[in-house]
């Protein structure tokens, strides 16, 4: 049997070949490859299936579900104690898996999740994400949207058995913010995280239309809400100024509307004009 169950979600995109291609180059360990086409796509399907044959299991549902139905069924069809997730438009490190399977297995098995640090491509340089590493005991929230912290824990960097994911699955009704989501409600639940700070994970940043599609501001305002109790008011609020103010201002309400919106929000949070994130804020409403 396999050690580890690389799960490979997909649409549309046909760089997952070079995604399935990176998890059946991983090194040293034996891998499951279960590709997950949500939505069905003939033309993709067949390319898969040439490029890689019995050497992955491909499994495809004509109806899109969302990202999170593909992760949970992969899971719950993998025979590996371990799951590695990786979505279509990155790829790993020969050795991602090795590294993460041997730390794991020096912390304990269940209720460990470990994650790595990552390399993004796609853009005009390559950086390496995040900045400042995570420690034990950092509640998981602040570290990922507090500014002192700035921390990334992405999909394609989780590692965790398959016990710990059947025990916290992914929630199927989210349309964004799917990998924040689980790692809080996994962190609330008790669940260790522990980072290596090598980058193992390429990240593709830029890739199609994702990023503006993404910026709904008023559903990630509600979602942020719905995690409030999770975090600091610090980590709340850098939340709002620096990611919801952006989705504002790149949306597709007039330039005083913008304005107005962002004055409301900040109001009606209660952020103090006299706190560096306060003073951040003032200035994207001056300047967006």
């Amino acid at each position: 049997m396999s050690q580890v169950s690389a799960i490979i979600t997909t649409v549309n995109r046909k760089s997952v070949i070079k995604a399935i291609d990176s998890a059946l180059k991983q090194e040293d360990i034996t891998m499951e490859v279960i590709v997950v086409v949500d939505g069905g796509n003939p033309e993709l399907i067949k390319m898969i299936k040439k490029s890689f044959g019995l050497n992955i299991k491909l499994i495809s549902d004509e109806v899109k579900h969302g990202g999170n139905w593909a992760r949970n069924i992969g899971i719950s069809t993998a025979k590996s104690k371990y799951i590695a997730l990786l979505d279509d438009d990155d790829y790993w490190d020969t050795t991602k898996c090795r590294k993460q399977l041997e730390l794991i297995e020096q912390n304990g098995t269940d209720n460990v999740v470990v994650f790595n640090s990552l390399k993004t491509f796609g853009g005009v340089s390559q950086k390496i994400y995040p900045k400042i590493s995570y420690r034990p005991g950092i509640p998981v929230a602040d570290y990922l949207f507090d500014r002192k912290y700035k921390g990334m824990i992405q999909t394609s960097t989780l590692f965790a058995s398959k016990n710990t994911f059947i025990s916290q699955p992914f929630d199927e009704k989210l349309p964004k913010h799917q990998d924040w989501d689980w790692v809080i409600r996994a962190y609330e639940k008790g669940i260790k995280f522990i980072q290596i700070t090598t980058p193992l994970t390429y990240y593709r940043i830029n890739q199609d239309n994702s990023v503006s599609k993404s910026m709904n501001w008023k559903y990630s305002y509600y979602w942020i809400q719905s995690k409030r109790n999770n975090m600091s008011l610090r980590a709340y609020h850098s939340f709002i100024v620096g990611l919801i103010f952006t989705y504002i201002s790149c949306s597709d309400a007039t330039f005083w509307g913008k304005k107005k919106i962002m004055i409301r929000l900040y109001i009606d949070n209660k952020i103090s004009i006299f706190s560096k994130i306060g003073q951040i804020g003032i200035l994207k409403i001056i300047l967006k």
